[in-house]
């Protein structure tokens, strides 16, 4: 779907606005047309910049993002979005420390940068200081109750310290903010198996599939297979292998599971697809 441009092309603001609300909206691809739009028609504006630094970042787009980052520190050095800017340029080199340090300047230039703290909490993550993480995580909350990634960084911080029955209570708080998340229904999934509660961890990786994501399949075959459950775990894994329109590495694997099984009950035809596809899968690696 194209987006008319130049419906806003004289209020730049309107453009910044649109490709945060794409942002929110998880259509990355559009709110990037947009902001480069600004970039080279509005070249002074600097509105959701750290937005547009998000993105770059989860697209692991380096080269773009040191490119924004030298523009905001000429236009403004001290924009709240310049801090969030270098923060993320800082974080995906590495350098945690660092990031950390410019997100808290971000809050120190304009303290209504508070969804900064989450940011501030997943770099905590990254250096394994939980006790901070959880700290900059509450503190996001303070100010904004439904700032689901929060929720969700709170669900990980427990995790990694190993009080599963905690982080499935944040990691539900997240998914009831956010049902559309399927990689949350998939971490909720993970830790109610990991709380021995099989139906609900099913459930949760069965809810992630209806939002498009397949590894649910592949996670409940999994399950169902390390139970013994292996009539239950074929129909999942076909259905992982039926919906993936790559062939990823794990095909090959479920190929060969899936060729066993059949021999085992006699199903011929079966083991002649599955050996097809196998070799297929070995044609193109």
């Amino acid at each position: 779907e194209s987006i008319n441009i130049n419906n806003y092309n004289t209020i730049p603001f309107k453009i910044a606005l649109l490709a945060a609300t794409f942002y929110y909206l998880k259509e990355f691809d559009k709110s990037i047309l947009l902001f480069n739009f600004i970039q080279n028609n509005f070249p002074l504006n600097l509105d959701f910049y750290d937005l547009f630094s998000n993105i770059l970042y989860i697209k692991n787009d380096i080269k773009q993002l040191a490119s924004l980052t030298t523009k905001c520190v000429e236009l403004n050095p001290e924009r709240p979005e310049t801090m969030c800017v270098i923060a993320n340029y800082y974080s995906l080199k590495g350098n945690h420390e660092n990031a950390i340090e410019y997100f808290k300047k971000a809050i120190t230039f304009s303290p209504t940068f508070t969804s900064v703290y989450t940011l501030i909490g997943h770099e905590y993550m990254e250096l394994k200081e939980y006790n901070m993480a959880i700290y900059s995580y509450n503190k996001a909350l303070k100010y904004n109750k439904t700032d689901y990634r929060a929720w969700y960084g709170l669900g990980k911080v427990y995790l990694s310290l190993s009080l599963k029955e905690y982080s499935s209570y944040f990691y539900i708080k997240a998914s009831e903010l956010k049902p559309d998340d399927s990689y949350i229904w998939l971490c909720l999934g993970q830790v109610k198996l990991l709380c021995n509660s099989i139906e609900e961890s099913v459930s949760c990786f069965l809810k992630a599939t209806t939002l498009g994501d397949i590894d649910g399949y592949l996670m409940i075959a999994d399950l169902y297979k390390n139970e013994k459950r292996y009539y239950e775990a074929v129909i999942y894994y076909e259905k992982y292998v039926d919906e993936s329109k790559e062939r990823k590495e794990d095909i090959y694997k479920i190929c060969v599971f899936l060729c066993e099984y059949y021999n085992e009950i006699g199903n011929i035809k079966k083991v002649e697809f599955y050996t097809k596809m196998m070799d297929e899968y070995e044609g193109r690696s």
